[in-house]
């Protein structure tokens, strides 16, 4: 199986299935002990069965869209073009819950737009399944969101000052001028970190719904960049002064 975000390699960690290449949790919680998790399963599965086509009306679909869009503070018309597209598409998806086909439409209307959208829900490997499946079949087309927004994200969702993300996208366009490239929400969750220090990088990970160990290997990459740019500029400037104070023959 290949990230539904980037396409890179996926691995079992600690109980989560997660890309070893953006950090991107596509399954969480797969051992859990505990005994709500498995009530909170059963309950879901007997309130939420899997229909098919016509069970599952335009109303249905369109109810539960507009759910997701509002607990996400989407714009409406997020949830107009992912009503299209689970109507469109709601006879290929079969086996699978109405909620799960709602979440991945709403996925696909928002990456159109360039808007975040990552959600955590006990059942997301199915909705990343969805997602695959309606971008091969019907070629919908999934624009990459900008760090800048994933910026706009976190700070909203962690309730973190409006001058925190002007600095953080001031650090992200600095980085950018340097050639530091990287996913968008990894880029976001950096730069957000060195903003706030004091934050920590479960709780910023969390809101992006990545690994805190990928934001690590942004920060890495940050500091070894920043650490070979200073070794150059020494060795520079210290052949202008060996150049300036050399006796000349």
């Amino acid at each position: 199986m290949e990230c539904p975000e980037c396409g890179g390699r996926v691995e079992t960690k600690r109980g989560e299935i997660v890309c070893s290449n953006c950090g991107l949790v596509i399954e969480e919680s797969m051992i859990d002990p505990k005994a709500e998790y498995y009530a909170f399963q059963e309950e879901r599965k007997r309130a939420e069965k899997p229909v098919k086509y016509p069970g599952r009306t335009p109303y249905k679909i369109r109810r539960i869209i507009e759910q997701i869009v509002t607990q996400n503070r989407m714009p409406m018309y997020i949830a107009d073009q992912a009503t299209e597209i689970a109507l469109r598409n709601r006879t290929l998806i079969k086996g699978r819950t109405t909620r799960d086909l709602a979440l991945a439409s709403v996925y696909i209307a928002a990456k159109k737009n360039g808007l975040p959208f990552r959600f955590r829900f006990p059942n997301q490997r199915d909705v990343w399944l969805i997602i695959k499946t309606i971008v091969k079949k019907q070629s919908e087309r999934i624009t990459p969101t900008s760090p800048h927004a994933y910026v706009e994200k976190v700070v909203e969702e962690l309730g973190l000052p409006y001058k925190v993300s002007e600095k953080a996208k001031e650090i992200i366009r600095g980085w950018s001028e340097k050639g530091i490239q990287g996913i968008a929400p990894t880029v976001a969750g950096a730069a957000v970190l060195l903003t706030m220090p004091e934050l920590r990088k479960t709780e910023v990970a969390k809101a992006l719904n990545i690994t805190p160990a990928a934001i690590r290997q942004m920060l890495r990459k940050i500091r070894t960049k920043s650490s070979q740019e200073h070794q150059a500029k020494t060795a520079t400037s210290t052949t202008s002064h060996l150049r300036r104070t050399s006796p000349q023959y």
